[in-house]
């Protein structure tokens, strides 16, 4: 049964995923994302469309549930990392889980969209 659609909002430098600090980031790239995020948004009913920006702009407008995802432990890295201007918005907050946080946030956004 389909659900409807997520979309699926990457960030900064995220086009260079697998390439930039593989040590830090890991060696996955943004197509092993859209494939393990798309993957689990459809067995949960639903359709995912991606876009990745280098811009960083306001989700509050959207009135929709968010899932922020981090990579990397931001917690773990340098201080101005520590500060979000998502996470007092967002449904969940997922850092240093590797790509699968994406498989995470979705699952937290589902549980989120279900009546």
């Amino acid at each position: 049964m389909r659900h409807g659609r997520l979309l699926i909002m990457n960030g900064p430098n995220l086009n260079l995923l697998g390439t930039r600090e593989p040590e830090l980031y890991g060696a996955g790239t943004l197509a092993d994302v859209e494939r393990i995020a798309g993957g689990r948004a459809a067995e949960l009913g639903y359709e995912a469309d991606f876009f990745q920006s280098n811009w960083e702009g306001a989700l509050l407008a959207a009135e929709l549930p968010v899932a922020e995802v981090h990579i990397s432990n931001v917690h773990k890295r340098e201080e101005f990392r520590h500060r979000s201007y998502i996470s007092d918005i967002a449904e969940a907050v997922i850092a240093g889980a590797g790509i699968r946080g994406y498989v995470y946030g979705i699952e937290c956004l589902d549980r989120a969209l279900r009546p």
